[in-house]
């Protein structure tokens, strides 16, 4: 499923973008949704010379670096005024902050089994088993539990009014605290 595809839901969402933008709402947009957010801001989807597949390491503005589940064959390009906060070097645009959305191109809320699972129930069509590396389908680190701080980043994101600098320190020391664990 990619942006391309336009199916009715996919229109009625970009409503619900529109609306979330303008009353301001909160939003967390997660790989598809953070690309069809980025399309609402002015943005483009393009394709990408290779997919991001499995456990990938995104390098905040900040130089800190995080290994994160990706799954997705595209990216976006974004005007100029949009806060980009971290990127890998496939995808210039893996985080990104305006005003009170947040894109996110990774998948916070993937384990690696789950990654295991998507390779194993779309075989037929998924780029991992179409000869793509298995390298990178388990965390470097087994002490990482992402739905740590992915929990904590949604607090941080719906109840505070912080700066993308916040959100890049916050994240790189929640990380640090999960691999030492």
């Amino acid at each position: 499923m990619n942006v391309a595809d336009n199916p009715s839901w996919m229109r009625a969402e970009c409503a619900l973008i529109n609306q979330a933008l303008e009353l301001p709402r909160p939003i967390l947009a997660i790989c598809l949704g953070a690309q069809l957010l980025a399309m609402q801001l002015g943005g483009q989807v393009i394709e990408m010379a290779a997919p991001e597949l499995g456990w990938q390491d995104i390098t905040f503005n900040d130089g800190s670096v995080l290994s994160v589940p990706q799954w997705h064959e595209q990216g976006v390009t974004l005007p100029q005024h949009i806060a980009i906060l971290a990127s890998s070097g496939q995808c210039p645009v893996q985080m990104y902050r305006h005003q009170h959305a947040i894109g996110l191109q990774f998948h916070p809320e993937w384990d690696d089994k789950q990654i295991e699972q998507l390779a194993e129930f779309f075989a037929d069509e998924c780029p991992i088993t179409m000869g793509y590396t298995l390298n990178n389908i388990k965390p470097n680190s087994a002490n990482f539990y992402l739905s740590y701080w992915m929990r904590n980043l949604c607090e941080l994101i719906i109840f505070t009014q912080v700066s993308p600098c916040c959100i890049t320190t916050w994240l790189a020391r929640t990380y640090s605290a999960t691999r030492t664990n």
